[in-house]
C-alpha cells in the first residue's frame, strides 16, 4: 500500500512558545515546546488543518503563548499475524 498524501496522518500538540510572533494562523515556530495532546486518536490531513486553523486563529486573538501543531505519525501494528500463520485466540485475548 503506497502512503500518500490523503492517507496521511496526525497527532496535534498544544506547544508553548517564547520569543516569537505569530502572523498567521499556518505559522510555524522555529521551536516549540510539547504541553499536552490536543485530542486523543490521529487526524488526516484535512481535519488537522481545520484543528490548527480553528485554534491558532483564537491564539492569535488572545495573544497567546500556546500554538497547535499537527505531527506527523505512522501507525504501526504490532502482532499482525501474516497470511497463514496460526492465531491462538486466548494469547490475543482483550482482558475484561
Amino acid at each position: 500500500m503506497k502512503n500518500t498524501a490523503s492517507s496521511a496522518k496526525f497527532r496535534i500538540w498544544i506547544t508553548s512558545f517564547q520569543r516569537w510572533q505569530p502572523q498567521s494562523w499556518h505559522d510555524l515556530p522555529d521551536e516549540a515546546v510539547a504541553v499536552e495532546l490536543a485530542e486523543v486518536g490521529c487526524f488526516n490531513t484535512a481535519d488537522a488543518l481545520a484543528y490548527l486553523e480553528g485554534y491558532n486563529r483564537a491564539a492569535l486573538a488572545r495573544r497567546d503563548h500556546r500554538w497547535a501543531i499537527a505531527v506527523p505519525v505512522v501507525l504501526a501494528y504490532e502482532g499482525e499475524p501474516a497470511p497463514g500463520e496460526v492465531i491462538f485466540p486466548q494469547q490475543v485475548a482483550l482482558s475484561a
